[in-house]
């Protein structure tokens, strides 16, 4: 007896779609990569970690189309891209 409560599709998107970003905006610029985090640590940071594989793939708060699961990784993605990259923490 089998059931399929992880839905990995979420958290997935969101590490594509973190990456992407991140490169997108930093990578072709040598001077904010050194300001600002590499894609790797965006990826491997633990609150990213922790949100996209619990909190985003909990059965209560992940989408269940796969429109929605894109929408919602890439908001979860932008949202932790938006606050490494211009908060003060």
């Amino acid at each position: 007896m089998s059931r399929r409560i992880l839905r990995i599709g979420v958290f997935v998107i969101a590490m594509a779609l973190l990456a992407g970003i991140t490169q997108l905006f930093v990578g072709p610029n040598p001077a904010l990569m050194a300001m600002k985090m590499t894609v790797l640590e965006h990826l491997l940071s633990g609150a990213f970690l922790f949100g996209a594989f619990f909190i985003a793939t909990d059965p209560v708060t992940s989408p269940l189309s796969r429109k929605g699961k894109f929408y919602f990784g890439g908001g979860v993605s932008f949202f932790v891209w938006l606050l490494r990259t211009f908060s003060n923490y």
